[in-house]
């Protein structure tokens, strides 16, 4: 009954010319914010607590009836494309930088695809499919059963794949192993256990692990994909050239780190760009409370280093006795162990956000 309903009202929506579905939207928007507020106060401290002393008060306020107006867009274009079949995202949402995605999934070892909630997310996977690209996104499930339902059958009927959160690492394995695009969207609250404390607008922010540790077990090209609407306000899906990954720490623990917080760092900067169509109602601060199950290397503290410092000094007729430039003898040479990627995972079918911490390897000196 409810998914009838639905087809009729969408039916009824692509009849409207453009101008009356923008002036609908727009509408709602205003309605929400104004007369509804639902989670209008989270949008306004969210924004606040991001950009801090960049914004005015008047200025916050401005932005967070804006993301109210950029909702009521995103719910009638998803009204709209309930009845949408491939040849209709292909006509109506232009695809930038589409020869990226094409050139790294001719690579041949899949692609992740790491995005955000913005713009229209739902039709940025649908043009990906109507351009012929195979993709699957790891998703949440909704706490709505009927939202669920709909949400998936939606998805199913744009022709993509769905990996949900739990137990995903065999099947995001398995999509890769077969060339496809698995897509990530890490802008969404992630706590403890499996959930990273990394910045995000520098702020601590619990981050989900999944791409950081699922790319340890298989590499593959990571290329940034999402959709904004343009100063016509044109929803356009934009591919950026594949990520770079900055030098890594050699201790994989602290590399889930680096990791999560270089894609915290690219989704950030997409986020500045179009601030007034990102998903500001999500509460992404929440506290984190609780321990991670991947914890940094605290490394040495500058304590201990002077004292060590002093040791390897005073005992240096200890080590070694070579002649040096300064006259002082030299320590033997350091030994670094790196981690071994076939060793450090276990079996594929062990899921990311669940597999058992392996035992640390013990480390001489840095």
């Amino acid at each position: 009954m409810t998914h009838s309903f639905l087809r009729v009202l969408s039916y009824l929506i692509n009849w409207m010319p453009r101008k009356m579905r923008v002036a609908l939207g727009s509408t709602l928007g205003w309605f929400w914010f104004h007369v509804v507020r639902f989670r209008r106060q989270v949008v306004i401290d969210n924004i606040r607590l991001a950009y801090g002393a960049e914004k005015t008060p008047d200025q916050v306020h401005a932005l967070a009836a804006e993301n109210f107006r950029q909702y009521g867009l995103l719910i009638i274009e998803y009204l709209q494309s309930i009845t949408w079949k491939s040849a209709d995202y292909y006509k109506n949402v232009p695809f930038d930088g589409i020869e990226n995605l094409k050139s790294a999934l001719a690579e041949g070892n899949g692609v992740y695809v790491l995005s955000l909630h913005i713009g229209n997310w739902e039709w940025a996977m649908g043009i990906l499919v109507a351009h012929g690209i195979p993709a699957d996104a790891v998703v949440k499930r909704s706490k709505n059963p009927t939202a669920d339902r709909i949400l998936l059958e939606h998805r199913k009927n744009m022709g993509m794949g769905i990996l949900f959160e739990s137990g995903t690492a065999g099947g995001i394995l398995k999509s890769l192993n077969q060339g496809r695009m698995v897509a990530f969207m890490l802008d969404q609250f992630m706590g403890p256990p499996i959930g990273l404390p990394v910045n995000f607008f520098g702020k601590l922010a619990g981050t989900a692990i999944g791409l950081a540790l699922i790319s340890e077990k298989r590499a593959a090209p990571i290329v940034v994909v999402y959709s904004y609407r343009d100063d016509n306000g044109i929803l356009r899906c934009v591919a950026e050239p594949q990520l770079q990954l900055p030098a890594l720490a050699e201790d994989r623990e602290d590399r889930m780190y680096d990791k999560t917080q270089f894609y915290n760092d690219a989704l950030e900067k997409i986020v500045r760009r179009h601030p007034e169509q990102w998903l500001w109602l999500h509460r992404r601060w929440k506290s984190y409370n609780g321990e991670p199950r991947w914890k940094r290397n605290p490394g040495l503290a500058p304590v201990t280093a002077v004292l060590l410092g002093l040791l390897l000094v005073g005992c240096a007729s200890g080590f070694r006795t070579e002649d040096t430039p300064t006259g002082i003898a030299l320590p033997a040479d350091a030994v670094v162990n790196v981690p071994d990627a076939a060793a450090i995972e276990g079996p594929s079918s062990v899921p990311a956000a669940s597999a058992e911490k392996p035992a640390k390897k013990s480390k001489k000196a840095k």
